[in-house]
């Protein structure tokens, strides 16, 4: 999982979280950070979490396993995604 510049893959949502700290994300292809289709869900654990530099962030580090695509977060990503293009598209009209 990395983007450069915005393309790249990356991990989005957060369903079924376990006592042992893991959780189900699904990695989508993104475009300027806009997930455009998903490659596959996985369980994650979170490993290690430490300042970046370049670009400024938190670079985190995951243990994944894969599990079958998580249909109800694919279509909850997409949701969302058109929501914010839609209310960016808006704003950029007014």
């Amino acid at each position: 999982m990395s983007t450069f510049n915005g393309i790249g893959t990356m991990y989005y949502g957060h369903a079924d979280p376990l006592p042992d700290g893991t959780y189900t994300a699904t990695e989508w292809f993104v475009i300027f950070w806009v997930p455009i289709f998903p490659i596959g869900s996985y369980r994650l654990l979170c490993m290690d979490e430490k300042p970046a530099i370049f670009p400024p962030g938190i670079k985190t580090s995951y243990a994944s396993a894969p599990v079958p695509l998580n249909k109800k977060q694919v279509i909850k990503t997409y949701a969302i995604s058109v929501m914010v293009i839609v209310v960016i598209a808006a704003l950029f009209l007014l």
